[in-house]
């Protein structure tokens, strides 16, 4: 007699629980556009630059998706900028080295379907403050604690 009133019960859960639909929330994964450029003294797109001559960085954060993409940093540092030899991977100068940083975590939000820029300017003055010497360079830039990134191979005669 017990088993015949569990049995309905039973049926009872597997038909509530099989009711209805619950739709799971979809999450944009699109990932972020990371876009670096260089510039020359006249604010125009170049990859060959005359010794001494400032170089600026635009760097271009995208979002794609439609959702707002927040990242997360350990500290007030969410970008940096380097170059290095194209032909070796060490880094001659790094545009964080001459900046202060707050000390605590911050965030970054990248609205959807839209871009951000960040921008950082270099005399080619290298960290052991020699003068960058003519060559072929590559510049770097990347979101701190994360892993988008992108570079620009550039000259300077």
């Amino acid at each position: 007699m017990i088993m015949h009133k569990i049995i309905p019960i039973v049926f009872l859960f597997i038909f509530i629980s099989g009711c209805g639909d619950i739709e799971e929330d979809k999450i944009d994964n699109t990932p972020l556009k990371v876009t670096l450029i260089l510039r020359d003294r006249l604010k125009a797109e170049s990859s060959t630059f005359a010794q001494g001559d400032t170089i600026e960085f635009f760097l271009t954060v995208t979002n794609d998706s439609t959702e707002a993409k927040t990242l997360d940093f350990s500290t007030g540092k969410q970008v940096d900028f380097y170059i290095t030899l194209s032909s070796d991977p060490t880094v001659l100068w790094r545009w964080s080295d001459d900046q202060a940083f707050i000390q605590a975590a911050t965030t970054l939000v990248v609205a959807a379907q839209s871009t951000i820029t960040v921008t950082g300017t270099w005399d080619q003055v290298l960290s052991d403050e020699t003068n960058l010497s003519t060559g072929t360079y590559t510049a770097f830039a990347s979101l701190l604690d994360q892993s988008p990134t992108d570079e620009f191979n550039f000259s300077v005669q």
